[in-house]
């Protein structure tokens, strides 16, 4: 099989059948009561920390669990090890 055939599979297999009918992208998204949509993080990202896996959630709840910030956004960025 050509690489592009293998791709297409393994998006399909990912995205959509774990749930026949509907598009599963990997991100937590809530709307509100104005119908706005807004997108809270990805399900699948993680961060390895010295060698352990830590969800940006958990860094996010450090940072607001003193009460002093108001938002707080954590992404992943690849280090030079």
């Amino acid at each position: 099989m050509g690489a592009d055939i293998v791709d297409d599979q393994r998006y399909l297999e990912s995205y959509r059948s774990a749930i026949p009918g509907l598009w599963v992208h990997g991100d937590f998204a809530m709307r509100d009561e104005h119908g706005l949509c807004y997108i809270l993080c990805r399900s699948d990202d993680t961060l390895k920390v010295s060698g352990k896996r830590t969800g940006p959630s958990e860094v996010e709840g450090l940072l607001m669990a003193p009460g002093k910030v108001s938002e707080v956004a954590v992404i992943g960025v690849p280090g030079p090890i």
